[in-house]
């Protein structure tokens, strides 16, 4: 497994593309730490990892700076919204 792993990374070249992802939260902070934990766990080589609280009201914001604190990848951006837009516009703000 860690062979087929390995020749596809190199396969990708000294250059591989950006992936994105996005960690959309919004009252989730039951869950958002173990997400976080589990993109800091990936071993593509070029990642970005954008964390967006949309006007959480619980507990969010603690835990998810304690789980950027803990991060061992140099990836993640947090970036925060004071109103929830909803979903799809949620998402469509990451990419400003």
């Amino acid at each position: 497994m860690h062979d087929r792993i390995a020749a596809e990374q190199a396969s990708l070249g000294p250059n591989p593309p950006l992936v994105t992802i996005v960690i959309l939260n919004y009252n989730y902070a039951e869950f958002v730490g173990r997400c976080i934990a589990s993109v800091d766990r990936q071993d593509y080589p070029n990642i970005q990892c954008l964390v967006l609280d949309c006007g959480s009201n619980d507990d969010s914001l603690r835990v998810i700076d304690a789980a950027l604190g803990e991060v061992s990848n140099p990836f993640f951006r947090l970036l925060r919204r004071e109103v929830n837009g909803g979903q799809v516009p949620n998402y469509l703000s990451a990419l400003d």
